[in-house]
């Protein structure tokens, strides 16, 4: 399966009714992850993150099942761990309680991850209509028998 990625400037530019995986970006960091039914209601409507003044790029993986959403948005905040998503309860308890007293701008000057590398976050290629594409490859099995999907570049998944 493939996947297109698109990047906006402002939300009110992603197609509506399209379900999908979001990401929000402040410059080059990646801030927080989601995924929606409807990715333009979601982020139009109060969003307990999402700021339009702060947030200078989202990207829209359009995908409309659940199940593959919610794999995709776990491979972006597993790999990435943005400093105002909540991954799973690992944030959400113990000592990572105190992260979330802070306000998200203080998370994000605190925040040390990965560098986002899996495709430019640049204004010109959403002013541009510049489209990325994802692809699918199934690697294992996880634990409890059913197959891990990964998102991948495409470059990843060439032979060489």
């Amino acid at each position: 399966m493939d996947w297109v990625v698109r990047l906006y400037l402002d939300v009110r530019d992603i197609p509506q009714g399209k379900g999908g995986v979001y990401l929000l970006f402040v410059g080059e960091l990646l801030d927080y992850v989601g995924q929606s039914e409807d990715v333009s209601r979601r982020l139009a409507s109060m969003h307990h993150v999402y700021e339009k003044e702060t947030h200078t790029m989202i990207a829209f993986i359009g995908e409309e099942d659940y199940g593959t959403r919610l794999s995709l948005e776990r491979y972006f905040n597993n790999k990435y761990n943005p400093p105002n998503s909540y991954i799973g309860t690992e944030k959400q308890t113990g000592d990572s309680l105190d992260w979330h007293k802070i306000s998200a701008e203080e998370r994000r000057k605190a925040w040390k991850g990965l560098e986002f590398k899996e495709f430019p976050i640049d204004s010109l290629h959403a002013r541009e209509k510049t489209v990325f594409e994802f692809s699918q490859l199934q690697i294992t099995d996880n634990v409890m028998g059913v197959p891990s999907i990964i998102a991948l570049r495409p470059e990843d998944t060439r032979k060489s």
